[in-house]
């Protein structure tokens, strides 16, 4: 269960704040949480304290977090794939579980990414790809690289048939990126 929140209607669309509680995540069934944050918005001290409040919570209700770390930009600068870098790290060190960011371009930039994060980095799909094939192929590169898999919006949700390319998004996972890890998923 996602816990924050921010509309694009408001002043800051990046300014995020808590709109749910882990315990009601919980109540709710949730086996774990996610938290967003992004980093050079003016309320980014709120969201590292936010998150880190939620990260703290869930542990004690003993399930992971998911923190998507957005840093400022977007593009495939350098100064990007720092600024990745360091908001990865710095989800990484408030406690999160699991780190999520963008998806910011070619395996050197991804390996650049996971280098500096000590816990699994997860991409986010990023933006409507070309083709299905396009975005596959982005998905196989991307694991190929390291990351420790992906998260999927848009491409997933706008196909037209998104059950059939959710199986073949896990098969590029698991048997096309990562042959070696799926001889450790049990059967």
């Amino acid at each position: 269960v996602h816990l924050s929140a921010g509309t694009l209607l408001g002043p800051r669309p990046t300014s995020k704040v808590a709109s749910s509680s882990v315990a009601s995540a919980v109540a709710l069934g949730a086996d774990a949480v996610s938290v967003q944050i992004h980093f050079g918005d003016p309320n980014e001290d709120r969201m590292l304290a936010t998150a880190g409040e939620m990260v703290a919570d869930a542990r004690s209700f003993g399930i992971p977090t998911l923190v998507m770390a957005h840093p400022p930009g977007g593009r495939t600068t350098q100064d990007d794939i720092d600024a990745a870098r360091h908001s990865a790290r710095a989800a990484a060190e408030i406690g999160a579980d699991f780190v999520q960011v963008s998806y910011l371009g070619p395996a050197e930039s991804i390996s650049e990414l996971i280098e500096g994060c000590p816990v699994p980095l997860l991409l986010a799909g990023g933006p409507r790809s070309t083709s299905p094939d396009a975005f596959l192929d982005r998905i196989r590169g991307a694991v190929a690289a390291g990351a420790a898999g992906i998260t999927v919006g848009r491409n997933l949700f706008q196909h037209p048939n998104p059950q059939e390319f959710a199986m073949r998004i896990g098969e590029a996972v698991f048997r096309d990126a990562l042959p070696a890890v799926r001889a450790e998923v049990p059967a």
